[in-house]
């Protein structure tokens, strides 16, 4: 892949690029010091999700839902795990489903931030998780490390909360696994 600000907020099975002006790791030598950008950000549901709203965001057309048969074969993703993520994501609002022989899953909006996927299923861990374990860190009860994250939190909050879907419709056309022509 080549690009370390997508191992960042991308990491694992995802395997796509993001634009590379999401996170500038050289405002942050602390990061790559203790090589915490090629870490697993997001759980592997989360990823799923990601993936699963993408896909929907590239190939949503009107009113027309998109069957969990189609999402799931063209993402190469476990059906099963893939109706689970789609219903957290129905349950969390940022989709619909429609049952029936024209029915499948839809986008509630089409400006949807990744903060808004990572919340609905990882909820905020990423951002207040102590990022050596412990349980008892916080402003008041800092682990060693605790402020030199601060500013890098505060920056990938911002970063998943400005980065919307329709964003990565301009993606390079060479990572076109999220489109079906």
């Amino acid at each position: 892949m080549g690009c370390d600000d997508c191992e960042l907020i991308f990491s694992g099975s995802l395997g796509h690029p993001v634009p590379p002006s999401i996170v500038n790791l050289d405002q942050f030598p602390e990061l790559v010091s203790l090589g915490l950008y090629s870490i697993d950000m997001f759980s592997r549901t989360c990823e799923y999700a990601i993936k699963v709203m993408i896909y929907l965001s590239a190939n949503q057309r009107g009113e027309q839902a998109v069957g969990l048969e189609q999402i799931a074969a063209n993402l190469g993703t476990p059906k099963p795990f893939t109706a689970k993520v789609l219903q957290q994501l129905v349950r969390a609002g940022l989709l619909t489903s429609t049952r029936g022989k024209n029915g499948g899953f839809r986008l509630v909006r089409e400006e949807v931030s990744l903060g808004e996927i990572v919340n609905a299923i990882d909820g905020d861990r990423l951002l207040k998780a102590c990022v050596l374990g412990f349980d008892e860190c916080s402003e008041k009860n800092p682990c060693p490390v605790h402020s030199r994250f601060v500013e890098a939190r505060r920056q990938l909050e911002q970063t998943l909360q400005r980065t919307t879907l329709d964003e990565f419709a301009i993606l390079d056309p060479e990572y076109k696994w999220y489109r079906v022509e």
